[in-house]
């Protein structure tokens, strides 16, 4: 069903979770891939992403699910060789970030403390200063 983002952009509803079977991350005929096309046209502008930043700052749960998938796409091109450099990972930042990516592939940061453990899991690839500064959140 689609409802109306408060932004006005047209925005599915998505209760699939990552360990859906009909997710399919990585794949063109999961919904996974639906809701990174609406992610990527709903925030190709700086002004529809830091509406974005302060929305999930906000704390709202869809907008919540919906930076996990930004995460995951972000991971997912950085950890390509050709853009590496783009985000200043050297080979051992890049294998890092993918095993990141593939937890996530693999449910282990959903269910109950599965946000506990994303953070815990973005914080240990992240310099000291920026874990202490994650940390007083």
């Amino acid at each position: 069903a689609a409802c109306l983002h408060r932004h006005l952009t047209p925005r599915m509803s998505w209760e699939v979770a990552w360990s859906d079977p009909n997710w399919n991350w990585g794949r063109a005929d999961g919904m996974a891939h639906a809701v990174a096309k609406r992610l990527r046209d709903s925030l190709s502008t700086p002004e529809q992403r830091e509406r974005f930043l302060v929305d999930v700052g906000m704390l709202d749960e869809e907008d919540w699910d919906d930076s996990k998938v930004v995460l995951a796409l972000k991971c997912q091109r950085a950890t390509k060789r050709c853009y590496a450099a783009d985000y200043g990972l050297n080979e051992k930042a890049q294998r890092s970030w993918r095993a990141f990516l593939d937890d996530m592939v693999a449910c282990k940061f959903e269910g109950y403390g599965g946000d506990l453990r994303l953070a815990e899991a973005i914080g240990e690839r992240l310099g000291v200063s920026e874990r202490k500064r994650l940390s007083l959140l």
